[in-house]
């Protein structure tokens, strides 16, 4: 799997979901197969969401 593309992409193109473009476009043209999907950043994976949401309740 590849690296996400959001993970370098600049406000704008996180804003505007640009960075998914090419993944559509290849997506619009073939179907997809598990290696043109990307690896899930590192801020979206479990145990650092996990850490997260654990820091946010004991706040309350």
């Amino acid at each position: 799997m590849q690296k996400s593309p959001v993970e370098d992409a600049n406000f704008l193109s996180k804003y505007f979901f640009w960075w998914t473009s090419p993944l559509m476009r290849k997506g619009f043209l073939k179907k997809l197969e598990l290696s043109d999907v990307y690896k899930a950043p590192s801020f979206d994976h479990a145990d650092h969401l996990s850490e997260r949401l654990e820091r946010c309740s004991s706040h309350t």
